[in-house]
């Protein structure tokens, strides 16, 4: 990847952010926005090139909270042979690594 310190991405971004900020509507936040547009474009036309590049690099592509249902998540620890306290471990380490939760609470 370009690492130089005034590389062509900066460069865009800059001019991009330059040209919003114009806009009475972006209040000073071009640059921010720029940084914004860059991606969805990408994604809205060049959606698997985007989604190979964003799970290489450890990228969730998830819209809200989606979480594994609790019938699901019994299923999946039945299967395993996991009993409530591994499980209670092993989901305190997903947790610590992804930073949320991905599985419904087993609380009702």
């Amino acid at each position: 990847m370009l690492k130089k310190k005034a590389n062509f991405i900066e460069e865009l971004l800059k001019f991009m952010g330059d040209c919003l900020n114009e806009s009475t509507l972006n209040h000073g936040n071009g640059k921010s926005n720029a940084a914004r547009c860059i991606p969805q474009y990408f994604f809205e036309n060049f959606e698997e090139e985007f989604k190979e590049v964003a799970q290489n690099n450890i990228f969730f592509l998830t819209k809200g909270q989606q979480k594994m249902e609790p019938s699901q998540v019994e299923a999946m620890l039945h299967e395993s042979k996991i009993g409530k306290s591994n499980a209670r471990v092993l989901f305190r380490h997903l947790n610590q690594f992804f930073g949320k939760s991905l599985f419904a609470s087993e609380k009702v």
